[in-house]
């Protein structure tokens, strides 16, 4: 878009030099694996999430959740949340 954006989106005169066209190469590159970390983070995040919650059931199984006892406090079946 700024090499061949014409007037509307003219931002140096000729276009972009070889180091811009290089600094926003590396930067459109550098995303690729940032967001490939943030994907495995969010993978095990989930993964461990799921992990904590089932070990909290299992260890304290007598005691509701947090949307059950919040049906209870307001009067509703926690069978029947509708």
């Amino acid at each position: 878009m700024v090499e061949f954006g014409s007037v509307a989106m003219h931002v140096a005169e000729g276009g972009l030099d070889g180091k811009y066209w290089a600094i926003s190469l590396g930067f459109g590159a550098g995303s690729l694996p940032v967001q490939q970390i943030i994907n495995i983070i969010y993978k095990y995040a989930v993964h461990y999430k799921t992990w904590r919650k089932n070990k909290r059931l299992h260890k304290y199984g007598h005691e509701t959740t947090r949307l059950v006892q919040s049906n209870e406090s307001s009067g509703r079946d926690a069978a029947h949340p509708h």
